[in-house]
């Protein structure tokens, strides 16, 4: 018994010396592989690109890299809001029903404050989102926080 056990794993190891001695063919760069039936690319499709090496721009898209938030609502005239330089932008998410939430990071404490149009947390509650900054109100008072 204990000799075919050896046998067993003297042809194991024989055989995995043999796959990694010989040498692979290797494809042709902007190869593609064999279509299924009498289907051929879109005529708009590039040669030889395959999902895989699509530009990682491309991929970051699919995950919010670059894109802009919707407007939300609009700020109440009369009043100026107060240029925010210790809150930072750090992105937003959209949630269920396109619903966007904002996230801001406070530098004098240190949280994470998230605002969302209608909803109040924390006491912040977003009343404006522009191209180019956030108004939010707290307390009362309007903040404009840059998303640069």
């Amino acid at each position: 018994m204990k000799r075919a056990i050896e046998a067993a794993l003297c042809v194991l190891i024989l055989a995995l010396a043999a796959l990694l001695a010989i040498p692979w063919r290797a494809a042709e760069p902007g190869a593609r592989p064999p279509v299924a039936g009498n289907a051929q690319p879109e005529a708009d499709e590039e040669p030889g690109l395959s999902p895989a090496s699509e530009p990682v721009d491309a991929v970051a898209t699919l995950f919010g890299a670059g894109r802009t938030a919707p407007a939300v609502g609009s700020a109440p005239r009369g009043s100026a809001p107060i240029d925010a330089a210790w809150l930072k932008y750090l992105g937003f998410a959209s949630g269920e029903e396109g619903a966007s939430r904002f996230y801001l990071k406070d530098s004098r404490s240190g949280k994470l404050i998230r605002v969302s149009p209608g909803s109040a947390a924390g006491g912040w509650t977003l009343v404006e989102s522009l191209p180019d900054r956030l108004i939010v109100k707290n307390s009362g008072s309007l903040y404009s926080v840059s998303k640069r």
